[in-house]
């Protein structure tokens, strides 16, 4: 018994000089925190890419669980599992991370990583990542209320539950009552409230209400009821969805703006101005025009019907 208790503080010790040496840039002992981590990712990652996967599996290899995705030998592998596992990495692995790690009350290196990895805010972090949840506020919604921008974004990611976001944003619930119906109120009336729900119409953005649902629970007084809808339907979502994947990030940030947000092109020209994002080769931000910002935006458009095959698919 004495001895358990005497070797006990040694290995913390020894884990928070490793993490203080993997930290300042040790490829060893980095390597060391790579594998002591290998399992605990794998399965964070293979359980969140299978919660999260909204049907990819019929159509792709997965490579976070052999044994999920299609088993088709041609079907393409799924970028989805690999990417997880080194984001997750980067996150658990960061220098910033471990050296924050001191060993506190008898805690391993690989417990307190493992408290961070299924916690909360690393499953909101690994959703923004995954569903590069760059919410732009539409200006229709930012004027409504101070926080209207902040409980639109909440929202979005599902935290419905008027408690928290009460005490998040430092309102009163009836406060936060009134402002969420403001809210909903401003996307019926411009027919977006489909932001809310994505589900029951096309994502682009390839956005799930069950994706960002952490919790089930009540649903809010403006869920309205919606037909089922057929399989046709639903097999052109996912192909809709498969080639907003395939354009870059560029076109997905042009489209989203122009055509999902609705926003004026000289106000998006601006953003890509002030984000110094160039959309022409050889054209600087400050001199893109307009008129080029268009031709980029329609020939997005012609490259997602293309790679969609829209044409084909449609009734």
């Amino acid at each position: 018994m004495s001895d358990h208790i005497s070797s006990e503080p040694c290995e913390v010790n020894e884990d928070v000089h490793l993490a203080l040496s993997a930290a300042a840039g040790s490829y060893t002992d980095r390597k060391k925190v790579s594998k002591l981590i290998d399992e605990l990712i794998r399965q964070k990652n293979r359980s969140l890419c299978k919660e999260f996967c909204a049907g990819r599996w019929a159509y792709y290899q997965c490579t976070a669980d052999s044994g999920n995705g299609s088993q088709d030998s041609n079907a393409p592998y799924c970028e989805w599992g690999n990417g997880g596992y080194a984001w997750m990495l980067e996150d658990l692995s960061n220098p910033n991370r471990l050296k924050k790690f001191e060993g506190r009350n008898g805690s391993n290196l690989l417990n307190y990583l493992s408290k961070i990895a299924n916690s909360l805010p690393f499953r909101e972090r690994w959703k923004d990542w995954r569903f590069r949840q760059r919410i732009r506020v539409p200006a229709y919604i930012e004027v409504l209320d101070k926080d209207a921008g902040k409980l639109f974004r909440m929202m979005i990611r599902n935290n419905d539950d008027l408690p928290n976001l009460a005490q998040t944003l430092g309102r009163s619930e009836d406060e936060i009552r009134h402002i969420k119906s403001e809210i909903v109120a401003e996307l019926y009336k411009r027919k977006r409230l489909s932001i809310l729900d994505p589900t029951r119409e096309i994502s682009l953005t390839g956005f799930n209400r069950n994706d960002l649902d952490d919790t089930p629970g009540e649903k809010t007084e403006w869920d309205i009821p919606t037909q089922d809808l057929g399989i046709d339907v639903l097999e052109a979502r996912q192909i809709v969805r498969e080639a907003w994947q395939k354009l870059d990030w560029k076109e997905q940030y042009v489209l989203e703006a122009m055509v999902i947000d609705e926003l004026n092109a000289k106000v998006v020209l601006q953003a890509l101005k002030d984000e110094g994002i160039m959309i022409k080769k050889g054209v600087s931000p400050q001199e893109t025009s307009v008129q080029q910002l268009y031709y980029f935006c329609n020939k997005t458009l012609t490259k997602l019907k293309r790679l969609s095959d829209i044409v084909n698919h449609d009734s």
